[in-house]
């Protein structure tokens, strides 16, 4: 069943600037689709491709949008989840280590908790 981006809230994507430095460490990918998918989400992050469900905004915990792009940005790792969502690595603006749960539909990075 193919996803709709209109069904994510837009009014929560943001665009993304160029992270200082731009390091990010690909000798933690497990696997080659693992691989794949983390060069995709560091790009859609990039450029600005990253919606929320509106359940994720009460799963944040307090996470600003900007700590997420830049985790996402300069993703160290990704793993497998279920239903095609990937648990993604990162360092947050503050340098502090950030997970997050996304999922890739239609091009737009979907953020579904963190």
């Amino acid at each position: 069943m193919p996803s709709r981006v209109s069904s994510y809230n837009s009014t929560r994507t943001g665009l993304g600037r160029a992270l200082p430095g731009g390091a990010h460490n690909p000798e933690r990918v497990i696997d080659s689709s693992a691989g794949a998918a983390l060069v995709e989400i560091r790009d859609l992050a990039s450029a600005g491709r990253i919606a929320y469900v509106p359940r994720a905004w009460d799963r944040l915990r307090g996470i600003q949008a900007r700590d997420v792009r830049v985790a996402l940005r300069a993703a160290e790792a990704c793993h497998p989840r279920d239903h095609g969502r990937w648990r993604v690595e990162g360092i947050d603006l503050s340098g502090e280590r950030l997970t997050v749960f996304v999922a890739v539909k239609d091009g737009v990075l979907v953020v579904t908790a963190a």
